[in-house]
């Protein structure tokens, strides 16, 4: 089953690196509106394993996005079976995602 790992949710127009690829070299991409967004790249499969490959490139997209801005990161291996389902959980957690970016803003782990 093809479907999205999902990374984290930042704020619309974080310049995030340009060449940004996660999990198995699949570019991220960014889902939802103007002013929050879930990162997300393409992924083949039910479940994915913690294996240090995958950790790793995991993490990089994390500190990729956190270098340039703020981030709230899923936990590891969330995914979703379409773009849809994505946008979807964009736009009815718009509020919630939109006041924890500014609880976290300019802080970092």
């Amino acid at each position: 089953m093809m479907g999205l790992l999902l990374y984290g949710v930042t704020r619309g127009g974080t310049q995030a690196p340009p060449d940004l690829n996660g999990v198995l070299g699949a570019p991220v991409r960014h889902y939802g509106s103007e002013r929050v967004v879930l990162l997300a790249s393409e992924y083949d499969g039910e479940e994915i394993t913690p294996r240090r490959r995958n950790l790793a490139e995991f993490q990089g997209v994390i500190n990729g996005v956190a270098a340039a801005g703020d981030i709230l990161p899923c936990g590891f291996g969330m995914l979703a079976r379409s773009e849809d389902e994505v946008v979807d959980l964009v736009r009815r957690n718009r509020e919630v995602l939109e006041a924890e970016l500014e609880r976290i803003a300019g802080r970092r782990e």
